[in-house]
């Protein structure tokens, strides 16, 4: 059985296999996939987070659609959230995504730069870790507006969420997006790029605003429509019909249709 949570060999997205940080991810796109198909059976089963990755998967062929499986994760936090210290203390937009290139800081970069209010941007990344968001910081003149933050740990996670005037989220490729539901869940407003991954998750979420990841006239307008204004949002019921226990119940049934796999 495969647990295939790598979007990235079933994206449109081209890598460069010359460019320091596009190697790995030219790498996966490319090298992923052919593994997979050269060593899986037929008959193997595969479990995927997602609806849209379920189709991806189905359309390679490698197994019976009746052996593909979508187990959704679970998020992060408690249905009963304790109010948390405040880490940041001016009004923010909050993205909290890691430093590879299709999670398109640079679109946040440009949107920021283009707004006459000087809301701040928290990014949960370290300067260095992505090159060209740095340098279009530098270049914008926008250093004082973009928080580094880092690491943080679940209470910091809270923290963050909670205070901040919404949740955005430009990434333009995602298996699932947890921070999407994880930020719904909480009722907080969204940001997010107009994508397969972001439809599914957010369905039926009515504070969310959708736009084109490239367009950062899009954004901007949608960060200049919120700010001032409490963004208050009925908290996403989040009831998955499959989660972990089925997941584990899939290897149980699978170990115990072939006493070989013992």
């Amino acid at each position: 059985m495969i647990y295939l949570h790598q979007p990235i060999p079933f994206s449109s997205g081209r890598w460069s296999p010359f460019k320091r940080d596009e190697r790995v991810l030219f790498l996966y796109k490319y090298f992923y996939s052919f593994f997979i198909s050269i060593f899986i059976k037929k008959s193997d089963n595969i479990v995927v987070q997602t609806e849209w990755m379920r189709d991806a998967v189905r359309s390679r062929n490698w197994v019976h659609s009746k052996n593909i499986h979508v187990i959704k994760p679970s998020i992060g936090f408690d249905e009963n959230i304790v109010k948390t210290k405040r880490i940041i203390e001016e009004e923010y937009v909050f993205y909290p995504a890691s430093s590879v290139s299709y999670k398109n800081h640079v679109i946040l970069a440009k949107a920021i730069a283009r707004l006459k209010n000087k809301i701040k941007l928290a990014v949960s990344i370290l300067p260095g870790e992505n090159d060209e968001f740095d340098k279009l910081v530098d270049k914008l003149d926008i250093k004082d507006r973009v928080i580094y933050l880092g690491y943080q740990d679940k209470i910091g996670m809270q923290s963050l969420y909670q205070n901040a005037l919404a949740v955005v989220f430009p990434s333009k490729l995602e298996t699932f997006g947890l921070p999407l539901s994880e930020a719904a869940s909480m009722g907080k407003y969204i940001i997010a790029s107009d994508a397969s991954f972001s439809r599914e998750v957010l369905k039926g979420y009515p504070g969310v605003k959708f736009c084109d990841a490239d367009d950062d006239e899009q954004w901007c307008q949608a960060l200049s429509s919120i700010i001032g204004k409490k963004m208050d949002v009925e908290p996403l019921s989040i009831k998955y019909e499959s989660g972990w226990a089925d997941f584990f119940n899939l290897i149980e049934s699978i170990l115990c249709s072939n006493p070989k796999n013992y």
